[in-house]
């Protein structure tokens, strides 16, 4: 299972550990950062079709970009994955007085985030490989360019990047985090979502955990594995919000009764995913 040295894709160590097996993928623990990661060198996501790239990102379930388009609009109900993340982006712009500056959304999917950032009068662009994405740009009036990000892709800064649930999909994820700091303006903000492998899914479920999907989820953060690549890239965190990614339906429906589900959660290994907020580090 180790004749083949295995490096870490966050600081490089080959001191790595057996952490679970899920579709023919071995999963490693580095000892170094705790990084948990699989290796998908056969998979480049750059250089399929819109029509292979959809196969890989839904594990062939999705037949065609509409559909897929539909299925991801589900998400924005109340109680679903979507719809709980963007709220928590929108709750901390608002605490934070966060108002009308560019807005770049990475892998924008149904483009919710967009639409609800333009009714808070940001300038939104998004960005997303797959073509239903050309869907919701013209079903929702947004402005969506179909491509994968690269220095190339934009000519100007972004005082906000977001990318919500796209980091796990990275092959290199430290490169990624580079072309998002090649963007973001001096004074900006990077907020990522990303599935939160130091809750109780994560801690001892492992690839049981339905958030384990090789080869398209293949990156999982600790705190310490996540400090260690914004070091490298002289960021800094500035700020962790813990939430699970689903709640039962009455939740959404009761501000009273989601204010306290949302203290229990932050504060138990309940929550299994987490909001990262970064800047450029002034030192």
């Amino acid at each position: 299972m180790f004749s083949k040295k295995i490096t870490c894709p966050i600081c490089g160590s080959i001191e790595n550990k057996f952490w679970g097996e899920k579709n023919e993928y071995i999963f490693y623990s580095c000892k170094n950062c705790t990084h948990i990661f699989t290796i998908t060198e056969n998979v480049n996501f750059s250089g399929l079709t819109p029509n292979d790239f959809r196969n890989i990102i839904t594990n062939n379930l999705m037949g065609n970009d509409e559909q897929y388009y539909h299925h991801l609009k589900a998400g924005e109900r109340p109680y679903e994955h979507t719809s709980i993340t963007v709220n928590i982006i929108l709750d901390y712009i608002k605490q934070n007085a966060i108002k009308g500056k560019n807005w770049l959304d990475i892998g924008c999917g149904s483009g919710y985030l967009l639409m609800k950032l333009k009714k808070e009068s940001f300038k939104t662009i998004g960005i997303e490989p797959g073509g239903w994405g050309q869907i919701a740009a013209r079903e929702r009036n947004l402005n969506i360019t179909q491509s994968f990000l690269n220095k190339s892709t934009f000519a100007n800064k972004f005082y906000i990047i977001s990318a919500t649930d796209v980091l796990e999909h990275q092959r290199n994820p430290v490169e990624f985090l580079a072309i998002l700091n090649y963007y973001m303006h001096q004074d900006g903000y990077i907020i990522l979502s990303i599935p939160f492998v130091e809750s109780f899914s994560g801690k001892f479920l492992k690839t049981k955990w339905n958030m384990v999907s090789p080869p398209t989820h293949s990156q999982f953060f600790t705190k310490r594995s996540l400090k260690y690549a914004t070091d490298l890239l002289d960021l800094k965190i500035i700020d962790i919000i813990r939430f699970n990614s689903r709640r039962l339906p009455i939740i959404g429906k009761y501000k009273k009764i989601q204010s306290y589900y949302n203290y229990f959660v932050k504060n138990t290994l309940l929550s299994d995913q987490a909001l990262i907020i970064i800047r450029k580090n002034r030192l």
